[in-house]
């Protein structure tokens, strides 16, 4: 989160007016980049999952074979709505949350020269951005492994949240 952060500050229009992201700018920002990333990274979680859980697989080559054989591509994306929004959510929550760490940060120890790098300042809003994503990322975690260790269990993402609670 705090590289992103750091990189989306070249957005000239999620800028306020001293220079720094708004709120807006950086929910838009981490909710979008957490939709691309959950797309592009979740196909190799389900192989991870069902190795871990099914072990009937020796390497990911054959895990990812008997998926594509069984269930075709759409087995790679099995129980993904709930960690696609989660991750969207997620990442906006990391981003508004980092934000408003340096924020908070400049409030007790005085305002920072614009694009200037201070450890403890990026640490201020690591730490606010980790607390935030952990309490929204935990119960979408709980559904996604759920559906993807038992995809024929639930009739659907929303299914599998209900009997979770």
């Amino acid at each position: 989160v705090s590289v992103l952060y750091w990189r989306m500050r070249k957005f000239k229009d999620a800028r306020e007016s001293d220079g720094e992201i708004d709120s807006k700018g950086a929910f838009v920002c981490g909710a979008a980049s957490g939709v691309i990333a959950k797309l592009l990274d979740f196909p190799l979680d389900t192989i991870k999952t069902r190795m871990q859980l099914q072990g009937a697989h020796k390497n990911v080559a054959t895990c990812a074979t008997h998926i594509w054989s069984s269930e075709g591509i759409l087995g790679f994306y099995a129980g993904i709505p709930a960690p696609l929004v989660a991750c969207a959510l997620c990442t906006a929550v990391g981003f508004s949350g980092f934000n408003t760490g340096v924020k908070v940060y400049d409030e007790v120890c005085g305002n920072v020269p614009n694009g200037e790098f201070i450890p403890e300042r990026v640490a201020a809003g690591g730490f606010t951005a980790g607390i935030a994503k952990a309490v929204v990322t935990t119960p979408f975690e709980l559904v996604k492994c759920r559906v993807q260790a038992q995809p024929l269990r639930w009739r659907g993402v929303a299914h599998c949240a209900k009997d979770s609670m």
